[in-house]
């Protein structure tokens, strides 16, 4: 398992998720991928994203505010 990072502060739907999906493509399943955004539908767009995918959901949360982290891992 390898833990990546991806930093999308700054960028508004859809840069984030897309950043995402990319990311997770280049991903081996178990591994992790730690996203942090300050554009908080963004969130909701991954997270949506990632359950319909199938991909765990392990962490969300609002590190400060405005300012969230999302640790998703690759299942398949």
């Amino acid at each position: 398992m390898v833990r990546y990072t991806l930093d999308a502060i700054g960028e508004i739907c859809p840069v984030p998720l897309l950043l995402v999906h990319r990311k997770m493509a280049e991903l081996l399943p178990g591994d992790e991928l730690l996203v942090t955004t300050d554009f908080s539908r963004a969130v909701r767009n991954i997270l949506d994203w990632a359950a319909r995918e199938g991909h765990d959901i392990l962490i969300v949360d609002e590190v400060e505010p405005g300012l969230w982290s999302v640790t998703l891992r690759k299942i398949r």
